[in-house]
């Protein structure tokens, strides 16, 4: 069949708003056709070209297309459902409203190009290059990504939810506002990185180097730092409540108005770190350095823990009520305006206390 025929018959179904149904059409080229609307399904379009074609409103279900050239085309509110693209070259334009679900993207190229409110879900991103890519209000929803390439990589109000990073190269990468919860960035090189005002619950940063992030305004909620190097950070108003932290280094870090509520401190050092109005209620503290920080106005009450040097450090106006932190040291610390344990508030605590368990 020649092309213009098959392009007769793609016209025909389109007109009469029937999807190209199971046929070989393998190679094909659609250069500069309009395939606005256009339903494709179990075809094997394989190395086909739709460079600069109108591919808006059009779908793509069970369709072979690994190999296909999209470079240049309109992609607006296309879907690919269950699709075989691998090696697919994507355009390095402005893509909206894009729906991928259980597509085979490994090796597909979308070098800069730009995502707005585009989803994938269950897809295979291995080996892909997203390189200098932005996703703005995008998400990537249970994908898997080995070896992808996600280098300058900008997060604008994006999710990547449960995404392993373990062999993804994210030099570079940034994000605002975005959501990257129960992430594994075990032993990632991510100096410098900028992740502010996003939200990592959960995520795991054993082993990473984060000596220079901006972090400020995020959630690392129940988030593990075990020898995790945040040496001068910036992260203040940021959040740590129920964080493990172990052997972790924050030295020199600006804290400011940080909440490590509940959190778990053991063998961490915050020396010489910006700690004002921080909050460290109810924690847990062993072998804990806080020397010559400035934690004036910050909230120790009910902390529980021993060995903790606060040697040097500023603690005017500081909340210690009810805190029991056993062989401690504060030497040269100008304790007069530290609040310390309040009898009267205790007593009526432990009162209330009682009435909830009756």
């Amino acid at each position: 069949m020649t092309p213009d025929n098959i392009w007769n018959d793609i016209e025909k179904a389109m007109r009469l708003s029937q999807p190209v149904h199971e046929r070989e059409l393998p190679g094909l080229r659609l250069d500069g056709r309009k395939l606005a609307a256009a339903s494709f399904h179990r075809v094997n379009l394989a190395g086909s070209r739709f460079a600069d074609c109108d591919l808006s409103e059009a779908n793509f279900v069970d369709c072979d297309l690994s190999g296909a050239d999209f470079s240049s085309s309109l992609l607006y509110k296309t879907s690919f459902i269950r699709c075989r693209m691998p090696e697919a070259k994507m355009p390095a334009a402005y893509l909206k409203w894009i729906t991928m679900s259980r597509c085979d993207l490994r090796g597909s190229q979308w070098t800069r190009s730009h995502w707005h409110l585009c989803t994938a879900t269950e897809c295979d991103f291995s080996g892909a290059v997203l390189r200098q890519a932005v996703l703005e209000r995008s998400g990537l929803t249970q994908c898997q990504a080995v070896d992808a390439d996600f280098r300058a990589l900008r997060l604008e109000r994006s999710s990547l939810q449960g995404m392993d990073f373990q062999t993804v190269d994210i030099m570079g990468m940034s994000a605002q506002g975005s959501a990257l919860m129960n992430a594994n960035l075990r032993g990632k090189q991510l100096a410098g990185i900028q992740l502010q005002r996003c939200t990592l619950t959960g995520s795991d940063f054993s082993d990473a180097k984060l000596s220079g992030a901006l972090l400020g305004e995020s959630s690392f909620m129940g988030a593990r730092f075990h020898r995790t190097d945040l040496r001068q950070v910036q992260a203040r108003h940021s959040m740590f409540a129920t964080a493990d932290l172990q052997h972790a280094t924050l030295d020199g870090s600006d804290l400011h108005s940080a909440i490590f509520q509940q959190a778990r401190l053991l063998h961490c050092s915050l020396a010489d770190a910006q700690l004002g109005c921080a909050v460290f209620s109810k924690s847990r503290l062993r072998d804990v350095s806080f020397a010559r920080s400035d934690l004036r106005c910050s909230q120790f009450d009910h902390t529980r823990g021993s060995h903790v040097l606060f040697d040097q450090a500023a603690l005017d106006h500081s909340n210690f009520h009810d805190a029991q932190l056993e062989h401690s040291s504060f030497a040269g610390v100008d304790r007069k305006l530290m609040r310390l344990t309040d009898a009267a508030l205790l007593a009526a605590q432990a009162r209330t206390l009682l009435t909830e368990e009756l």
